[in-house]
């Protein structure tokens, strides 16, 4: 069964990525940071009632998985992408 965790993460993960869009592809920083202090507040609602044991968090951490490695895929294709 999937716990309310993995669905929190699963959006706070879909928002913070479009940040990530915004930072890295169009350059519009400030957006980002606007974008991601509400992917931030999802995640940390997600923490929280991980640590309080509303939910296991095993789905929630695959998400996060996907998160960082696509974060870490547009990273990387900015810093060595040649126009």
């Amino acid at each position: 069964m999937i716990d309310i965790g993995f669905y929190i993460t699963f959006v706070a993960s879909a928002i913070a990525l479009f940040g990530v869009w915004q930072f890295n592809q169009r350059y519009d920083y400030t957006g980002a940071r606007v974008t991601w202090m509400f992917s931030n507040i999802l995640f940390t609602l997600c923490f929280a009632g991980r640590l309080a044991g509303f939910w296991d968090g095993a789905m929630g951490d695959w998400a996060m998985l996907v998160y960082f490695a696509s974060m870490t895929v547009s990273n990387l294709w900015e810093m060595f992408h040649v126009r």
